[in-house]
């Protein structure tokens, strides 16, 4: 049987000592990472005027209802109480019962949804 015989790696070696930083002149102020600030929009039922965070033009939101949970929970308690062939999808027709996503008409950028129940 042969043996395999390892070297150790050679020593590190350290270069040269850093300098140290030049000290800042008096009254230096180091530069601020940029701040993202996230601004929210209360925005309802109805379509909303507002300036739109991604395109930045002055706008009149368009607006789709979609079901929510609340057209959900009306749905279902429709059937519970014995409405189920065909006045429990009453919900579903009715706007009032849905929730509302507004988004921009000019990008297409979706600027919020308006929830009936919940967050």
């Amino acid at each position: 049987m042969s043996e395999n015989k390892f070297e150790p790696p050679p020593p590190y070696t350290s270069g040269p000592p850093n300098p140290p930083p030049p000290n800042p002149p008096p009254g230096f102020v180091p530069p601020q990472p940029p701040v993202a600030v996230v601004v929210t929009i209360n925005l309802g039922p109805n379509p909303a005027r507002l300036t739109c965070p991604n395109c930045h033009r002055d706008i009149i939101t368009a607006t789709n209802t979609t079901a929510g949970l609340l057209t959900w929970v009306l749905c279902g308690t429709l059937a519970f109480v014995g409405l189920f062939w065909g006045p429990c999808l009453l919900p579903f027709c009715i706007d009032s019962c849905k929730d509302v996503e507004h988004s921009c008409p000019n990008c297409g950028t979706v600027l919020g949804i308006y929830k009936r129940i919940g967050n």
